[in-house]
């Protein structure tokens, strides 16, 4: 929420706090490919597709509810 709170262009706000939901599925999956020795990357790759696929598909659903509600903030 922060980028949010200090910017006021949503569009780098969104890319900002989408680079730190990366940031974080990163570090906590090095932890989690040391602790287990499995492969960071693979994992890595699966968790940030899968987190950034679940976004874009909530902004999506968000933009169509603001469309059909005629919504504006």
């Amino acid at each position: 929420v922060i980028p949010y709170i200090l910017i006021k262009n949503i569009y780098v706000s969104l890319v900002l706090t989408l680079i730190a939901a990366v940031l974080i599925i990163a570090a906590f999956n090095y932890y989690y490919a040391v602790v287990r020795e499995e492969n960071f990357k693979r994992r890595f790759f699966e968790m940030a597709i899968l987190s950034m696929a679940v976004a874009a598909l909530s902004f999506g659903v968000g933009c169509l509810l603001k469309y059909f509600f005629n919504v504006t903030v």
